[in-house]
């Protein structure tokens, strides 16, 4: 009898700064599935989302460990992750209305901004010798505000 090889959680809970506004001020939630053993051929999958006041990241990851019809055993990794955050965390405080004035910014944005960032990468290795593994691998990144 195999055991099972995949699994998926779920949580939730408040945020340290939960000082923002809306329905639900601070809650942040997640949800995460993983398998060890896709389609029956070692493969790992990894999915991980994660939802907040003014923040969120997804994250999706896909591991070979032994590419089809390859003698020298060589794995690739497939990974792309999206964030969207407040840049509160950065800049902190908002300008008021009054000249000189600074005030708590309790949107948890810093004037609106949301810094975001996408990126993509894949990563190929392969054993050289005794202790000697090889790796390749390109990373793609877009980052905006």
């Amino acid at each position: 009898v195999e055991r099972k090889t995949g699994g998926l959680g779920a949580g939730t809970g408040i945020s340290a700064a939960g000082r923002s506004t809306g329905n639900m001020p601070g809650f942040v939630g997640n949800f995460t599935y993983s398998e060890r053993n896709l389609f029956g051929l070692n493969q790992k999958l990894s999915a991980l989302v994660e939802l907040g006041q003014s923040d969120s990241l997804f994250r999706l990851q896909w591991v070979d460990p032994w590419l089809i019809g390859d003698p020298d055993r060589t794995s690739r990794t497939v990974s792309i992750m999206n964030t969207r955050t407040s840049a509160a965390a950065i800049h902190g405080k908002a300008l008021d209305s009054e000249p000189g004035g600074v005030q708590d910014n309790p949107a948890g944005a810093a004037n609106g901004v949301t810094l975001g960032r996408l990126v993509a990468g894949a990563e190929w290795r392969r054993p050289l010798a005794a202790n000697w593994s090889g790796i390749a691998g390109i990373t793609w990144q877009r980052s905006t505000c």
